[in-house]
Formats: structure tokens, sequence, C-alpha cells
């Protein structure tokens, strides 16, 4: 009776552990400059920033200044980094931040598609928040 509750724990603990890469945490590597310096500061590296996010997050947990993950509105196959600088009940370029949305733009503003072109975006579209850089080593910091 023994040996068979030890492949059974086994089994669930695998399973928790699946459970918990895939829809807690992930890893994405970051492409394009729109969010340098804070994101691939070094254009001429071969290498990309690697990011951890936090995909287990109430939406309340958002902040000013905090680097997510997002489904664009034009591209929801694609993965956008920004910077949420918008939230409930604040006003941008004259146009206010409604609830369950946010204003989302990239550090480097010259290349970067976010609010201003897209408007508002809602929170249901963000996959995760950044929590750390983890790649080039030289680079590994927590994000603020």
């Amino acid at each position: 009776m023994k040996q068979s509750v030890k492949p059974l724990r086994f089994l669930g603990l695998l399973s928790v552990s699946y459970y918990f890469v895939h829809n807690c945490y992930s890893l994405v590597s970051i492409k394009g400059r729109s969010m340098q310096p804070s994101l691939n500061p070094d254009t001429n590296k071969l290498s990309s920033d690697i990011l951890i996010l936090n995909k287990w997050l109430p939406f309340s947990h958002f902040k000013h200044g905090d680097i997510i993950a997002l489904r664009p509105p034009d591209n929801p196959n694609k993965l956008a980094i920004k910077r949420i600088i918008g939230l409930y009940g604040d006003t941008i370029n004259d146009s206010y931040v409604d609830r369950g949305h946010c204003y989302v733009q990239g550090d480097e503003t010259f290349h970067s598609i976010d609010s201003r072109q897209y408007g508002q975006i809602s929170l249901g579209t963000i996959i995760g928040k950044g929590i750390a850089i983890v790649y080039p080593f030289d680079r590994l910091q927590w994000l603020h």
C-alpha cells in the first residue's frame, strides 16, 4: 500500500509544479527598442533581456511605473511589453482613464506603439507584470 502512495504523491507534486510554472510565472524574451533604456539598453548585443513575468496578480495590484506584458488591441496574438503610466481616475492627454483600463507607453517614445495610438488598454489584456530581469546575467535585477 505504501509503495503505491509514493507515485501518487509524485504525480500530484508534478501536476502542481506544472500548473505553477505555466500559470503563475513565465519567462519572456524582450524584442525591439520600445522599452530602452530600461530593457535591452545595448542594441549592439546579440542577446536580449529576459524577464520573469508574474501572471498571478489581481488587477488591483497594478501601479504607475509597472512594466507589464499585454496583448495589443490590433494584434492579440502578439505580446507587447510596456510601462503603466495611467490608471483609473488619471487624466492623460486630456483623456480620463476609465475603470478597468490603463494607459501604457514605451520608455523610448519614438520607437513605441502604445496608448498614444491605441487609447486606453483594458486590464483584461494584461498577461503579467515584470518582476525581474534574469538575463543577461550582468543585468540581473528586480524591477521596481
